[in-house]
C-alpha cells in the first residue's frame, strides 16, 4: 500500500508541472494582439568580398602549362597541284614502256598522274609526290588471261580503289581529292590564238630543221584540200601579223611539213646534238628524231619511210585519243561532240572552219582582214580581197546618216 501512494504522489506532481508549463505559453500568446502578424527577422544585405588573384611566377607557368595550344592553320604541300597541267604532263613524262607496261585506260599513265603518282624507274611501281607511298600493279598473267577476263577485271577495280584513295596516306591530299579528267586534253580557246600558236610553233620548228625543213617526209591523215586550207590560213596570218624587214617585202612562207608537225602537237626539243632533229609530244611526251625522216638523194631500189605524226603519239595522248578529258563511266551517247574528235581534228576544224557568216569582219587585231577571208579553201588566201574597218564604218555611217543629223522617221496616214 505503501507503494501505490508515491506513485500517486508523482504523477500529481508530474502533472501540476505540465499544467504550469501550459500556462506560461498561454501568458507569452496573450501579450500580442489576435491576428497580428508576428515581426519578420531583418534582413541583412551580405556583399561577397572581391577575391584578390594574387599571381606568382610558379603560377603563371602552371597555367601557360596548361593552356591549349592554338592550331596552326593547315598548310598545303607544294606538290598537291591538282589544277596545274605541267605538273601532270611533267608526271606523266616519268612512266616509260620498260619500266610500265600497257594498262588499261583506269590505271594509264595519264590516270595515275592525275591523282598524284608517278614512276621512279621501278619495275611496275608507283610513287606519290606528296606522301610518297608506294603502289605495286601488278599486271595478270597469261593464264589468268590479261586485263580483259574477269580476272583481270576484278584486278583493275581492285588497282583502281587503291590508285585512287587508299594507297596514299589518310592524310595525303591526293586521297581526298585529285585532279580533273578534263585537264588534261586538247585546250582550245578560239581561231585566231590558236592560228597564233600554229605560226609561232611551225616558225620555230623551221628554225630547228633549217635548210632540211621543207623535205621531211611526212605520213598524215589530211585531204590536199584540208592541207591547203590549212597553209592559206596560217600562210596570212604570219603575213598580217608579223613585220617585214625589208618594207613592202612580203615574208618568207612556213613549209607545210613544219606546219603539219604544229597541228599534230610536235615540239623541237632541246638536243646535245645541234645537227640532231630530236622532237616531243607536248602532251604525251613522246620523243622521236626526225634525222632519219629527212628526204636525202638516194638510188630507185631504195624505199624510204615516213614519218607518221599520228601513230608516233602514246596510244593515250589527247591528240588522237578521243576518250581523252572524258570521265570512264560518261558512255559515248552522253558524251559531248567535243569529247568524240580527237585532238588534232578539232584543232583542224577550228581553223578551217566555214561556219561564218560572210558579215563577220573580226580581224586578227587591228589588221582589218576578215576571219572569212583566211583560209576558205581556195588556195588563194594570199591574194584575197580584204575587208577593212572603215568601210565597215562607212557603211554603217550611209545607213544611219550623217553625224550628228537625226533621221526622219516620216508621218503615219
Amino acid at each position: 500500500m505503501a507503494e501505490e501512494g508515491d506513485s500517486v504522489e508523482s504523477f500529481k506532481h508530474l502533472t501540476k508541472r505540465k499544467v504550469d508549463d501550459a500556462l506560461s505559453a498561454l501568458d507569452e500568446a496573450a501579450k500580442h494582439p489576435l491576428g497580428a502578424p508576428l515581426p519578420s527577422p531583418k534582413k541583412v544585405k551580405i556583399t561577397p568580398r572581391k577575391r584578390e588573384v594574387v599571381s606568382t611566377p610558379a603560377l603563371v607557368s602552371i597555367l601557360a602549362a596548361s593552356r591549349p595550344l592554338p592550331r596552326p592553320p593547315p598548310t598545303v604541300p607544294e606538290s598537291y597541284t591538282p589544277t596545274s597541267l605541267p605538273d601532270v604532263i611533267s608526271r606523266i613524262s616519268t612512266f616509260r614502256l620498260a619500266t610500265y607496261s600497257p594498262k588499261p585506260p583506269s590505271l594509264s599513265p595519264p590516270s595515275c598522274a592525275l591523282h598524284g603518282w608517278h614512276n621512279k624507274g621501278q619495275r611496275e611501281r608507283l610513287e606519290c609526290v606528296t606522301c610518297h607511298k608506294g603502289l605495286l600493279i601488278t599486271p595478270p598473267t597469261s593464264k589468268d588471261g590479261g586485263w580483259n577476263s574477269p580476272v583481270g577485271k576484278r584486278l583493275e577495280e581492285e588497282y583502281v580503289g587503291m590508285m585512287e584513295r587508299t594507297a596514299h596516306e589518310e592524310n595525303c591530299p591526293w586521297r581526298m581529292r585529285g585532279s580533273s579528267r578534263g585537264l588534261y586534253r586538247c585546250q582550245v580557246e578560239g581561231r585566231t590564238k590558236l592560228l597564233e600558236s600554229l605560226t609561232t610553233l611551225s616558225s620555230s620548228i623551221t628554225s630547228k630543221l633549217g635548210e632540211s625543213s621543207g623535205t621531211v617526209r611526212l605520213a598524215h591523215p589530211l585531204t590536199t584540200d584540208q592541207v591547203t586550207k590549212l597553209e592559206d590560213a596560217v600562210q596570212a596570218f604570219r603575213r598580217i601579223r608579223q613585220t617585214p624587214v625589208v618594207p613592202n617585202q612580203e615574208p618568207t612562207l612556213i613549209p607545210t611539213s613544219s606546219i603539219l608537225l604544229a597541228l599534230f602537237g610536235w615540239t623541237p626539243s632541246p638536243s646535245a646534238s645541234p645537227t640532231s632533229a630530236l622532237f616531243s609530244c607536248s602532251l604525251c611526251t613522246r620523243q622521236v628524231l626526225l634525222n632519219s625522216f629527212i628526204t636525202v638523194p638516194v638510188s630507185a631500189s631504195t624505199t624510204a619511210s615516213s614519218f607518221n605524226v599520228v601513230t608516233q603519239h602514246q596510244p593515250f595522248c589527247p591528240f588522237i585519243d578521243p576518250s581523252a578529258g572524258a570521265p570512264p563511266s560518261a558512255s559515248p551517247s552522253a558524251s559531248s561532240a567535243t569529247t568524240k574528235r580527237v585532238g588534232w581534228k578539232l584543232r583542224l576544224d577550228t581553223i578551217i572552219s566555214k561556219q561564218r557568216t560572210s558579215s563577220s569582219t573580226f580581224d586578227f587585231g587591228g589588221s582589218g582582214e576578215s576571219l572569212d577571208s583566211v583560209g576558205d579553201g581556195s588556195g588563194e588566201g594570199a591574194t584575197k580581197k580584204l575587208t577593212t574597218a572603215s568601210s565597215v564604218l562607212a557603211y554603217v555611217r550611209g545607213i544611219l546618216g550623217p553625224k550628228g543629223k537625226r533621221r526622219s522617221t516620216g508621218s503615219l496616214s
